[in-house]
């Protein structure tokens, strides 16, 4: 592809990119508390998506057997099959929580 083709590409991705928009800080708060009381299988995926920053069919594709014996164990790590098949090995404890959650 000429170089000026590519060039005019990038320009008119750019120009349908939309800003992004971030949560205030209270805005996050709040999202966080209504999930910690949300009890359905939604509200525990959203809550680890929250907590860890892993994508939707990332946290669809965790082994939940793996994820419970990474609760179980004292240093817990469970696997998580990224987008591409690179596996990430991620502690629970820095979302235990939402982990549990996941896991019942």
């Amino acid at each position: 592809m000429p170089a000026s083709v590519a060039r005019r590409r990038l320009a008119k991705m750019k120009e349908r990119k939309k800003p992004a928009i971030s949560f205030s800080g209270a805005d996050f708060g709040a999202l966080r508390s209504a999930l910690r009381s949300d009890r359905t299988v939604e509200g525990a995926v959203l809550g680890v998506m929250v907590a860890t920053s892993v994508r939707i069919g990332d946290v669809l594709r965790i082994d939940l057997a793996n994820l419970r014996a990474a609760l179980r164990d004292s240093e817990g790590v469970v696997t998580v099959v990224q987008k591409g098949g690179r596996k990430r090995q991620m502690p629970v404890d820095g979302a235990r929580e939402a982990w549990e959650r996941l896991a019942e």
